[in-house]
């Protein structure tokens, strides 16, 4: 990339993180582990890991899950494969990094769901103290953050908000119901045959048509949960 142009000079900035699928996460990380001592030891076997961060929780603190980023997909698809990843004689679990779903929130009302150009309340809201005003242009702000959703000592528009992230949570948990059972579907889909458990139910009284993802959608619930705790 030029650093100069016309002369006006450039500074390429990169991305804090990659995008989700170059992400793993490796479990059980002791909280006590300096993120980037482990990424330096990490480095030595696996050179294409670019960075580690450590998940917080909803209360902003740290948990033992540890995301890492790869820029090397064969290396991503080595690591889940084999479920583990040994780093300083250690072993730790490695699962797959499932991106949270992004949260529409209105800056009009500072609802959660749509957008402010379809949004049918009269009033606006004061992003900071969550006082409703016809106009937020002349309303006088005492300054105290004051959430309008849950009265938490936050702006409206803060991300780490309790309700935004417990939505946030249900979306993403919603999303991969939705691609599994989609997923499922197109297993039984060859030559023009559709296979119905109704028309043929199986002999194993397993009421789930396809365990196999229905078990890994609940893995997925459990990590999902273990960021909300």
């Amino acid at each position: 990339w030029p650093q100069h142009l016309n002369s006006i000079v450039f500074e390429k900035a990169g991305a804090k993180h990659l995008p989700a699928q170059f992400s793993i996460i490796l479990r059980n990380v002791p909280i006590d582990i300096n993120i980037d001592e482990l990424l330096v030891n990490i480095k030595n076997d696996y050179p294409d890991v670019v960075n580690a961060f450590r998940i917080s929780n909803k209360d902003e603190k740290p948990t033992t899950l540890v995301r890492l980023d790869i820029k090397c997909t064969k290396i991503i698809d080595e690591l889940l494969k084999k479920k583990f990843m040994y780093v300083n004689n250690i072993r730790y679990t490695v699962t797959e990094y499932i991106s949270p779903a992004k949260v529409l929130v209105c800056t009009k009302c500072y609802q959660i769901g749509h957008f402010r150009g379809v949004c049918k309340s009269e009033l606006q809201i004061c992003r900071t103290c969550g006082t409703s005003v016809m106009n937020v242009k002349d309303h006088q702000c005492d300054k105290i953050k004051r959430c309008i959703r849950c009265n938490g000592p936050h702006e409206a528009s803060d991300n780490h908000c309790p309700l935004i992230k417990a939505y946030r949570i249900d979306l993403t948990r919603s999303l991969l119901s939705t691609s599994s059972n989609i997923t499922g579907m197109n297993q039984n889909v060859q030559q023009n045959y559709i296979y119905n458990k109704n028309d043929y139910p199986q002999l194993n009284g397993n009421k789930d048509g396809h365990p196999w993802y229905n078990d890994s959608l609940t893995a997925t619930n459990r990590r999902l949960d273990e960021l909300v705790q």
